[in-house]
């Protein structure tokens, strides 16, 4: 193994898989080397979903697509078409399977199963790990921790267990994907039920919370086995289950890193602090990192939209002080918007005009008392 790469990336998660296989499109006479790390070799299975148009280049590996999504609260519900784009799912594990698969044919890359310990910046960035040090012209690294000092803690996590199901008869109408279902009991935790159904017998449910704290599991799964049991069937049998958590924090600032030490991912800020989704921030800024490359320019760090981050500085400042409130207002935000719009402001490619319009059907007052907050902190 070489002490010197032209790249390493650290962190073989979604944005690291992304940025490397992407690299290794372009021409060795642009990219010659590659060093990949990652803390273990075992890969922990999860569900990524995202919306998005149906050419992107991981259109092979979804394994699941809805063109219709719905919408449920305990007074209204509805199902939209979101075309041209669907409500896509891709497994992680087929994902990393996919990405080492084409790199053991590349000799451009390397990958080592190490602890990252540091990041120094010296003539040029040193890589310090358990199994030795590396330098690079350019280090991508997933993980805050390694450079921002006293990166804090989140103070709201998305977290959820999901169990994939299968019944003896057709249950699931495997047209439609349920976004959000608040029909549950949730006066005192934001709590919403999730279901992609993969066929009209077998079908992904989760049931996802917002808050501090990660609640027990035996919390979720009883809210699951009611669900199932009274909105579906009696009759089914659990194949696998799902665990995880989601940090929903603003993204750090990182205007002060040299030019060859470059954030991606959750460093950032690709997980989107109201919703947790980040596949496609993630693909975008690939993109962006990957064009500068080819026509010869420093990778940029991802440009942060700062209306939306105040947005959602706003609505984690309501999920904490008063999260009884978040149903009535995704209630609000789903009645009186269309779906592509809804989707499109969660992407943050509306209008400050259209910002407006979705703002003006959403109750003022939980709002206003987030800004009074937010002004005098």
């Amino acid at each position: 193994m070489k002490k010197h790469y032209q790249y390493i990336i650290i962190g073989a998660g979604c944005a690291g898989l992304q940025l490397a296989k992407a690299l290794l499109q372009l021409s060795d006479t642009v990219v010659q080397s590659i060093l990949l790390i990652e803390a273990s070799e075992t890969h922990i299975e999860k569900s990524w979903c995202f919306w998005y148009e149906k050419n992107h280049p991981y259109r092979h590996l979804v394994k699941k697509e809805w063109d219709a999504v719905e919408f449920v609260s305990d007074n209204y519900a509805t199902i939209q078409n979101i075309s041209p784009k669907s409500y896509q799912f891709i497994n992680s594990l087929d994902f990393y399977n996919d990405c080492i698969a084409s790199f053991t044919t590349d000799d451009r890359i390397e990958i080592l199963y190490a602890s990252v310990l540091a990041i120094e910046q010296l003539k040029l960035p040193a890589i310090i790990t358990n199994n030795g040090t590396f330098t690079c012209d350019a280090v991508f690294f997933t993980n805050p921790k390694l450079v921002f000092n006293n990166y804090p803690k989140p103070n709201i996590w998305q977290h959820f267990v999901g169990w994939m199901i299968e019944t003896d008869k057709e249950t699931f109408d495997d047209t439609v994907a349920t976004m959000m279902d608040f029909s549950i009991d949730n006066t005192k935790l934001i709590s919403f039920v999730y279901v992609l159904p993969f066929s009209t017998s077998k079908a992904l449910i989760e049931c996802t919370i917002f808050s501090e704290c990660v609640q027990e599991t035996s919390h979720y799964e009883h809210i699951l086995s009611n669900y199932i049991s009274e909105k579906f069937t009696k009759n089914y049998r659990i194949t696998s289950k799902e665990f995880g958590k989601i940090p929903m924090q603003l993204p750090p600032t990182n205007s002060t890193l040299p030019n060859n030490i470059v954030p991606i991912g959750t460093a950032a800020g690709c997980i989107k602090a109201s919703t947790g989704y980040s596949f496609i921030r993630t693909m975008l800024h690939t993109n962006e990192i990957i064009t500068a490359i080819t026509n010869n320019q420093l990778a940029p760090k991802r440009q942060v939209k700062q209306r939306f981050t105040f947005y959602d500085a706003l609505f984690l400042n309501i999920i904490s002080s008063e999260p009884y409130k978040m149903k009535h207002i995704f209630y609000k935000l789903f009645k009186h918007n269309n779906l592509a719009r809804v989707l499109l402001f969660l992407d943050e490619q509306t209008t400050l005009l259209q910002d407006a319009m979705i703002f003006l059907w959403l109750p003022k007052k939980p709002f206003l008392k987030a800004l009074f907050k937010k002004i005098i902190s």
